[in-house]
């Protein structure tokens, strides 16, 4: 049988980074588990970076993610669940981790996690991530979701995920003196990504992109209080009722950051049209979104409008770095891997000319000053 394709980094169809979930191999798996006999698989999700699918069993359907242990090993693994457990203890609506009863089977090389389902709809699981919500109201109730997130997550003193590793997002090289160094360093210590940018005009992109907004970000880095957040808020990691978000799922990327740039982030995948710019098109930006975005945050908790809108011009670096670690270390292919290096690039460089209007509508927004 003909596998489906998943989401491709550049807005189409893709053929699979890795071999879809079979019955075969989740019934040993998930007798590991006490969530009752595999009785067959419901659905395959198209996000890429790991295969995952909802399997029917005896007792109820769970959701089942393998990971490549190089992506995600037994260390990260922990990591997100604790927050979870966290979040589920202060109320928060996520689903529950399902934690095994005894040690899996493997084959050396997955790491295996196991959900219940998420309460609502998944209304947005066609959706491509960079893509907007479908509705004013959907970004609203959004927002509201994401303030609640955070004021669940206060308090949670967990240190960060251990790091840095392929496809994640936190907040580390932000805080070097010396961004570009540090961008620098960070390809130096991974063979086949420095192999990679030596054949691009690396340090004239990076000089050319990153200082001059990494300098407007100082005094915010310096003031903002660290926080467990998301990390990959859009409407695909949502799911609903018929007009409002209701749970939240897949903390693949949570980390201990801060409230603005979590803020940042969830405005830089909803609200503006990467996949566009990836196509030689400029990136179109749903402006009344991010209206209404922002106003269902504040309708809830404070964070800084000027420091949401100081972080976004790079809130995408440590990102778009391990995407590229990724294509060119763990799964290579490079087309992928040039369309991360142009995002990592091309990205900051937006927020010099078109994205100004998205930063001062930020800056003006209803957000604490």
């Amino acid at each position: 049988m003909t596998e489906q394709p998943v989401h491709g980094l550049a807005g189409a169809p893709a053929p699979r980074h890795w071999p879809a979930l079979t019955v075969r191999e989740l019934v040993p798996v998930l007798r590991g588990y006490d969530v009752g006999d595999v009785l067959g698989i419901r659905w395959h999700s198209p996000r890429p970076w790991s295969s995952a699918a909802i399997v029917d069993t005896s007792i109820a359907p769970v959701f089942v993610k393998r990971h490549d242990r190089r992506v995600r090993d037994a260390a990260a693994v922990a990591a997100e669940h604790a927050f979870v457990r966290h979040l589920r203890s202060e109320g928060f609506p996520t689903p529950a981790v399902h934690e095994p009863t005894t040690e899996p089977p493997t084959s050396g090389r997955w790491t295996y996690q196991v959900f219940e389902l998420a309460p609502g709809l998944d209304r947005y699981r066609a959706r491509y991530s960079w893509t907007a919500y479908l509705s004013t109201t959907d970004a609203a109730t959004a927002g509201e979701l994401l303030a609640r997130l955070h004021t669940a997550s206060e308090g949670y003193e967990a240190a960060p995920r251990p790091g840095p590793r392929p496809l994640s997002n936190p907040l580390r090289l932000l805080h070097a003196t010396d961004l570009v160094g540090a961008v620098k360093a960070y390809a130096a210590d991974r063979p086949a990504l420095a192999a990679f940018v030596a054949e691009r005009p690396w340090e004239i992109d990076l000089n050319a992109a990153l200082p001059t907004h990494h300098a407007r970000l100082q005094s915010y880095l310096a003031a903002e209080q660290p926080l467990w957040g998301h990390g990959d808020w859009h409407g695909s990691n949502l799911t609903w009722g018929s007009d409002t978000a209701v749970a939240a799922i897949d903390f693949g990327l949570a980390d201990r950051t801060c409230a603005a740039f979590d803020v940042a982030t969830a405005v830089e995948r909803a609200a503006i049209g990467w996949l566009d710019r990836l196509r030689g098109r400029e990136p179109a930006v749903a402006l009344t979104q991010v209206d209404a975005f922002l106003a269902g945050y504040a309708a809830v908790r404070g964070v800084s409008a000027s420091a949401v809108a100081a972080f976004l011009p790079l809130v995408h670096v440590e990102l778009a770095l391990s995407e590229l670690d990724y294509f060119t270390r763990i799964v290579p292919r490079s087309g992928d891997a040039e369309l991360a290096y142009r995002y990592l690039v091309d990205h900051a460089r937006w927020f010099d000319g078109p994205g100004q209007r998205l930063l001062r509508r930020i800056r003006a927004s209803s957000l604490t000053p």
